[in-house]
């Protein structure tokens, strides 16, 4: 009985360098056999290729055949690619949904990439990225128990972009500039008036006015400020106005902290969440007066018998 040291090489074809990858130790009684798979007996020796290529390999002095080595590859292809809407404005975001196949041989990861080509420049920017991972062969649906792939992207400047998902075209979609469009700025007041020095119509008010405006947006509002610049000297302030409800947003005028008394120009500045501005100006100026009206009465013609009363007042 003798202990000897088997060992399997491995011979790469295309360069002729042979390596001992494995080794194993035998016993055996003179004139025994020992049968690979039978009982234990024979030798078992692993080996796990580093490099592509192809090998011829020797157990001990026996050859034990030519193996192909493939590189480990992960090869996941777009198949499908959809874009959740073509018709988008600047700031707001979309996605697009891809299914996928493995081609490759492992299962990865591999990072799949969405990019977007301005029509008009030519510039084409990596607007997304997802990692994923997939059995050889198989295949993840988008949308089906969680499969494919769903990136992001939020367009920063209007333009036509063409989206391509991995090498997969993804479509084109339009983006516009967002758009902030102010109307129907009104100032309730206590009456309105006709003014023949401006040639206007005046709103009046002593202790209580509203304004209101509609606004339509593409985007949300960051801010709506009601502007009351005086007519009469430079003095402005701005207060912040409510949304009700819908498209309508209001301010009750807070004429504690309004010193002056006088006109003023109302109008209306809105601003979305990504800076756009829109404003709009109110038809009729708001008077401020919160001094009391004031009644005189004149006796006029004047005699024996009789006498005209003559009342005015200031407002």
């Amino acid at each position: 009985e003798a202990t000897e040291e088997i060992e399997l090489t491995a011979t790469n074809t295309d360069t002729g360098e042979a390596e001992v990858v494995g080794t194993a130790e035998a016993t055996l009684q003179p004139g025994a056999y020992g049968l690979a798979g039978f009982l234990g007996g024979g030798v078992n020796i692993s080996y796990t290729p580093e490099q592509a290529g192809a090998y011829e390999l020797e157990l001990g002095d026996r050859t034990a055949g030519t193996i192909e080595v493939e590189a480990a590859d992960s090869d996941i292809q777009v198949i499908s690619a959809t874009p959740s809407d073509i018709n988008l404005i600047e700031g707001k975001e979309m996605y697009v949904l891809g299914s996928i196949y493995q081609a490759g041989n492992i299962n990865g990861p591999q990072e799949i990439e969405l990019t977007a080509t301005n029509t008009d420049t030519g510039k084409t920017e990596v607007v997304g990225t997802q990692e994923v991972t997939l059995e050889p062969g198989a295949y993840g649906l988008a949308g089906f128990l969680g499969g494919g792939v769903n990136i992001s992207y939020t367009p920063a400047q209007a333009g036509t972009y063409e989206l391509e998902l991995g090498d997969r075209t993804a479509g084109t979609i339009t983006v516009d500039e967002p758009t902030v469009d102010l109307s129907a700025v009104e100032v309730n007041g206590y009456r309105e008036a006709f003014d023949p020095d401006s040639d206007t119509v005046l709103t009046y008010a002593s202790d209580e006015a509203t304004v209101s405006v509609d606004i339509d947006a593409d985007l949300e509002l960051e801010t709506v400020n009601v502007l009351l610049s005086s007519l009469e000297t430079t003095y402005v302030r701005a207060f912040e106005a409510t949304h009700e409800d819908g498209d309508t947003w209001s301010l009750s005028v807070p004429f504690d902290v309004i010193e002056d008394d006088g006109r003023y120009e109302v109008s209306v500045v809105a601003v979305d969440e990504v800076g756009t501005a829109g404003s709009a100006n109110a038809d009729t100026p708001l008077v401020i007066d919160r001094d009391a009206p004031r009644l005189t009465a004149t006796l006029e013609d004047v005699d024996g018998e009789s006498a005209t009363v003559v009342i005015e007042r200031d407002q």
